[in-house]
C-alpha cells in the first residue's frame, strides 16, 4: 500500500485527507506526498540495484514515474480549474 496516487494506497490517502482537509487541499497534499514517495522509492530501488546487481527493479520505478508524471499533469489542470472557478465566484460576488 504505497501512498502514490493513483495506486490503491494513494487513493486511500486522498479519501482520508478529503474527510479532514477538504477536496481541494486533499488533492494538493496527495500530489505532494506521491512525488515524495516516488523519490524515496527511486532512491531505495537504486540502493537495491547496487546491492543485488539486478537491473530488473528499474522497470517498476519507470512505471511509477510514468504514472506520477501523468498525475502531475492532471493535478495542474485541476489546480487551474479551481483557480478559474474561484476567480469567477469572486467576480460574481462583486
Amino acid at each position: 500500500m504505497i501512498p502514490i496516487y493513483p495506486l490503491d494506497g494513494g487513493r486511500i490517502l486522498k479519501y482520508i485527507l478529503c474527510i479532514f482537509k477538504g477536496k481541494k487541499k486533499a488533492i494538493s497534499l496527495t500530489n505532494i506526498i506521491s512525488n515524495i514517495m516516488a523519490i524515496i522509492l527511486t532512491i531505495g530501488t537504486l540502493v537495491l540495484i547496487i546491492k543485488s546487481k539486478n537491473i530488473a527493479y528499474i522497470l517498476g520505478v519507470i512505471y511509477i514515474w510514468i504514472i506520477i508524471i501523468k498525475e502531475n499533469k492532471i493535478y495542474k489542470i485541476k489546480r487551474n480549474m479551481y483557480r478559474i472557478l474561484e476567480n469567477n465566484i469572486a467576480i460574481n460576488k462583486d
